[in-house]
């Protein structure tokens, strides 16, 4: 493959070099004899001077100056302008691209406009203004655009263009319309170009002056369009002088356009030998680059197929060693299990011995609870006897008191004791009854919590024992769960294995196919490099046949004047 790249790129250096006999020296004798002459011409016509004889500031100097019809100066009169009226009329002049304003015959304003192509012309005539609208939009000429908002035809003319599904037309900006037919030529801010045809009939003119001549005009206000400079220009004499300054400017600069067009010729030429050498250095570069690639693919495939093996090689080693660990992880998952029964019922055994020592220890609580309060009861019994035998004896004392103070009260007092002593002995023996039923109650919760322990304890043996067989249970099932495991993994390790094999097996029967397709397309390749350079000679061909119509164009445009003109003025020629 390495080979078949560098003998494509070869033979695509070779084609490249059979292309240099389509292009010419930089710069041939008879060009260089041809320059000579032309610099001697131009060296012979003496130099014009622009100035005027008519007094400056005036419209007539104006007028005369070398530079009137290629510049975009306007003329303006303010004292006469102050004057203008919708009564005065409007001349365009389409042989000198101008328009003039005037006022009681003179003319206040004098600008740059661009009418009709000689496609479409501007017509000729007398009008009348029929309509005045600041915002208007052309009806006929505009743009077109599709559902997306992209722009289908630029430069759109609804009678010859149709809007597609979805799009929609726009039509174009004619600011301060002023319309002169039914068919829709008129005067309105547009794109000027001195001495250039431009529009599809209208009058273009700068915004300034379309905003001037609409806010002063009004409709059939009268405006003339003629071809011919007498009829719309008053200023002959004026005139005259300036095209005599440009008579000499004129044949110079023909002659100096010949120059720089000779001279234009000749830098193109240069400029495509240099091209071309730049063409077949970047072929070489990029057949010595396509050998470099495929000595790099080439030591970057077999680097590739030794990651593989190493990565089979590591791939089966981890399989092994995750089978050996999950084999060392499921013994010892076994292990802890074992050890975790064999805690769990030391200390459910634990657990046992210290809730019959707490059961014990309840009951003679228990028991030492039932005696103390006996004893509280059996004290609450004395207590109260002898509180009754004090309350006897401090009423006998009242009584016999009492007896001293009256018989009546003793009598009575004497009862009352006595129903007194008989509630006091109730009392006492309810007191020694409740104190009993205490008793018996305390012993009676006492057997039953016991009786209770018991049971919690016997319940707790079996459900410890239940949970030492579920425990055992669920380790026998973990053991086999364990070693379904380990076997699935030894499956999956060689499933693995073979994958990664079939993977390498794929990778090289892929890399041998991609192999295949990057000759294929060095091949393709080669083929385009050479219909690039038929493309490049065939081209070269047609550039020359364009350099030369240009220069017929330039040769025309130079009789006519225009831009050519302005350019070489600028440049000083």
């Amino acid at each position: 493959m390495k080979g078949v790249k560098i003998s494509l790129g070869l033979a695509a250096v070779a084609v490249l070099p059979s292309c240099q006999n389509f292009f010419s020296p930089a710069y041939l004798p008879e060009d260089e004899v041809q320059m000579r002459a032309l610099e001697a011409q131009i060296e012979a016509i003496p130099d014009v001077e622009s100035r005027s004889s008519f007094p400056e500031g005036t419209y007539e100097y104006f007028v005369s100056h070398l530079y009137y019809l290629e510049t975009m100066v306007v003329y303006r009169n303010e004292e006469l302008l102050a004057k203008a009226t919708p009564a005065s009329p409007v001349y365009i002049c389409l042989s000198q691209q101008r328009g003039r304003l005037y006022v009681n015959g003179q003319v206040a304003l004098d600008w740059p406009v661009s009418t009709g192509t000689e496609d479409r012309p501007t017509s000729q005539g007398r009008f009348s203004i029929l309509e005045k609208k600041e915002e208007h939009f052309s009806g006929r000429f505009g743009v077109i655009y599709d559902a997306d908002n992209n722009v289908v035809e630029p430069e759109a003319d609804s009678r010859l263009h149709k809007v597609p599904a979805g799009g929609r037309w726009e039509g174009a900006e004619m600011p301060n319309w002023m319309r002169l037919t039914h068919s829709g030529i008129g005067m309105h801010t547009g794109m000027v170009v001195p001495g250039e045809r431009l529009s599809h009939g209208c009058i273009r003119m700068p915004h300034e002056i379309s905003t001037l001549l609409f806010s002063i005009l009004e409709l059939r206000s009268k405006v003339y369009v003629s071809d011919e400079v007498e009829d719309c220009f008053p200023c002959k004499e004026a005139l005259r002088q300036g095209d005599e300054l440009r008579v000499g400017r004129v044949a110079k600069r023909a002659l100096a356009r010949k120059l720089l067009n000779l001279t234009i010729d000749a830098e193109e030429r240069a400029q495509q030998a240099a091209k071309l050498a730049e063409e077949q250095e970047l072929v070489r570069e990029a057949a010595e680059k396509a050998a470099e690639e495929a000595r790099e693919r080439a030591e970057e495939e077999a680097e590739a197929r030794e990651k593989e093996a190493r990565a089979a090689a590591r791939a089966a080693a981890r399989a092994e060693k995750a089978r050996r660990k999950a084999a060392e992880r499921a013994a010892e998952e076994a292990r802890e299990r074992a050890e975790a029964e064999v805690e769990a019922r030391r200390k459910a055994e634990e657990e046992a011995r210290e809730r019959a020592e707490e059961e014990a220890e309840a009951r003679e609580k228990a028991a030492r609870a039932a005696a103390r309060a006996a004893a509280r009861a059996e004290k609450a019994r004395r207590k109260a006897a002898e509180r009754a035998a004090e309350e006897a004896r401090e009423r006998a004392e009242a009584e016999a008191e009492a007896r001293r103070e009256a018989e009546e009260e003793a009598r009575e007092r004497a009862e009352e004791e006595a129903e007194a002593r008989e509630k006091a002995a109730r009392a006492a023996a309810r007191a020694a009854a409740r104190a009993e039923k205490a008793r018996r109650k305390a012993a009676e919760r006492a057997a039953e919590e016991a009786r209770e322990r018991a049971e919690a304890e016997a319940e707790a043996r079996r459900k410890a024992e239940e949970e030492a067989r579920e425990r055992a249970a669920e380790e026998a099932e973990a053991r086999e769960k364990a070693a379904r495991a380990a076997a699935r993994a030894a499956a999956r390790a060689e499933k693995a294995r073979r994958k990664a094999a079939e993977r390498a097996a794929e990778e090289a029967r892929e890399r041998a196919e991609e192999e295949a397709e990057a000759r294929e397309k060095a091949a393709r390749a080669a083929a385009r490099a050479a219909a690039r350079a038929e493309k490049a000679r065939r081209k070269q061909a047609a550039r020359e046949a364009r350099a030369a119509a240009r220069a017929a164009k330039v040769a025309r445009r130079a009789k006519e004047g225009g831009w050519w003109g302005r350019t070489l003025n600028a440049l000083g020629l």
